[in-house]
């Protein structure tokens, strides 16, 4: 009689064919750790490998730069207040006017959001997208401190993630983790600062300051703006880590290629002599073909006679060096945080047809709202901070008294929505509002990259200086219009489909 396990086949083989052993699967993991111990062992490696891939790598580079525009674009995500004062339906005159002193002082105050003054709102932004792909978090702590050049004494100071340390390089223990206090329940309730990076060259003895995550009164005083993936994972690497091999061998083959094509193009003559020293001496263009021998163009080389010489073989012409990067970068950029198209990172979306380009963009698009999302929760807490100042200096005043939580209601503006034809996208949008009735407010801030009742206010207000200047405004009618090259890809792939269906 067989056995449970005979009988389910797991006796003479595995259940899963992924989990099997054999040739193709020996170099694959065999068991999984925490992610806590896998952070521990491979995190300085980790930050230290992606950072100085930023700094040397140009690949690294364009994928940070396309996350970073396209995320925060040129302005950073800007507030705007829906404040309602209470719960009848309707909008007050009176919900307007805070809403624009609101909206207003919030503009103002993140113009010195950074307690250093080395950061404009939109680097300030930037530098959550790079530590989150870089080092894998992004920390910022409150300060108050008085400003006159300011219009509130909050601020946030950046801190380096290698800051965030156990206090005295204490081990962890149940409730302290790499620099994190965590509660009995194993909840982060505040960060260790040390008082300089760990890797500073100069310093003086280093002294730590915890700062909890709340202040005595429940707001949020720290930004923890991580990568955080896995179950019970308090700190996470970054988003070069699965990649960051790939691109370093992506670059040191694009390197190998610049210094192949530059001696190809640089190597003049190599000329035979007795004294080759003196020979280069006399021949004020050339050089003694030794060690320290720099190729340059034009340069004519000397060498001891009889000395064997070998030109350089170039058997590497290039040729499939796009379709080499391509095959490489595709997965990269798919991979990296939210997933990018390889063609945006390189800027290559004009080499493809413009529904190509479409494609890529609404890719994108949905990447970068995907981040916008966790940016505009990080940025809320920098609101309800500001507005919390606002409450207790007595700058606004609510019907519903001092309530925070309906204070800080609102949206935040994305940058405008990335189109490689205006036409095509205002007739989609024209398409939302009459068949699935989305409101145009709505509709501008996806599209445009704008509030709908500042452009309603600017058109009025345009309107009126025409008419004073007696001005007639046109009505401009846009023709329909056609891609051709729209149409000839779409020709292809009805004919591919017409030829698959002959064969079936």
């Amino acid at each position: 009689m067989m056995d449970a396990t005979t009988s389910l086949g797991i006796g003479m083989g595995r259940a899963y064919e992924g989990a099997a052993s054999g040739p193709l699967s020996g170099d694959q993991a065999h068991w999984d750790i925490h992610p806590q111990d896998a952070y521990e062992f491979d995190a300085d490696v980790l930050g230290a490998r992606s950072a100085n891939l930023v700094r040397n790598n140009a690949y690294a580079r364009a994928m940070l730069n396309a996350v970073q525009s396209g995320v925060v674009g040129p302005h950073g995500l800007l507030f705007k207040s829906l404040y309602v004062g209470d719960d009848i339906p309707g909008v007050t005159d009176e919900d307007r006017a805070i809403r624009r002193q609101i909206t207003a002082n919030i503009l103002k105050g993140i113009r010195h959001i950074d307690v250093a003054g080395m950061l404009n709102f939109r680097q300030w932004e930037d530098s959550l997208v790079f530590g989150r792909a870089v080092y894998g978090e992004t920390f910022k702590v409150r300060v108050v401190k008085n400003r006159p050049q300011a219009q509130y004494a909050t601020a946030w100071r950046c801190i380096h993630p290698n800051r965030i340390c156990n206090p005295d390089n204490r081990p962890d223990s149940d409730n302290l983790y790499r620099g994190i206090q965590l509660n009995t329940d194993g909840d982060p309730v505040g960060i260790h600062i040390r008082s300089a990076h760990p890797n500073k060259l100069r310093q003086g003895k280093p002294s730590w300051i915890y700062v909890p995550l709340l202040d005595t009164n429940g707001v949020e005083q720290v930004i923890w703006h991580s990568a955080r993936l896995e179950p019970e994972q308090i700190r996470s690497p970054g988003w070069f880590a699965p990649i960051m091999q790939l691109l370093t061998h992506i670059g040191k083959v694009t390197e190998a290629h610049v210094v192949g094509t530059r001696l190809k193009a640089c190597l003049g003559m190599i000329v035979e002599a007795d004294d080759p020293v003196a020979a280069a001496r006399a021949d004020r263009n050339g050089v003694c073909w030794t060690k320290n021998t720099k190729i340059v163009p034009g340069k004519t080389y000397y060498v001891k006679r009889g000395t064997n010489v070998r030109p350089f073989e170039f058997k590497f012409d290039g040729a499939d060096f796009d379709i080499f990067t391509t095959a490489m970068l595709t997965p990269a950029t798919a991979a990296f945080g939210p997933g990018i198209p390889f063609q945006l990172a390189l800027n290559q979306l004009t080499k493809s047809n413009m529904a190509s380009a479409r494609a890529a963009l609404m890719q994108a698009w949905r990447s970068f709202r995907r981040e916008q999302v966790d940016h505009e929760h990080e940025l809320r807490i920098v609101v309800k901070n500001y507005i919390a100042e606002d409450l207790a200096r007595g700058r606004i005043s609510l019907p519903t008294g001092d309530d925070l939580d309906a204070a800080c209601v609102g949206f935040f503006v994305p940058p405008q929505r990335l189109s490689a034809d205006e036409y095509r996208e205002m007739q989609g949008a024209q398409l939302k509002k009459e068949v699935l009735g989305v409101s145009e407010s709505t509709l501008a801030r996806e599209y445009g990259g704008y509030d709908r009742d500042d452009e309603r206010a600017q058109t009025a207000e345009d309107k009126a200086l025409d008419e004073r200047a007696g001005l007639t405004r046109n009505t401009i009618t846009i023709p329909d219009q056609e891609d051709p090259e729209d149409d000839e890809e779409e020709a292809k792939v009805a004919g591919a489909s017409s030829s698959s269906g002959d064969q079936v």
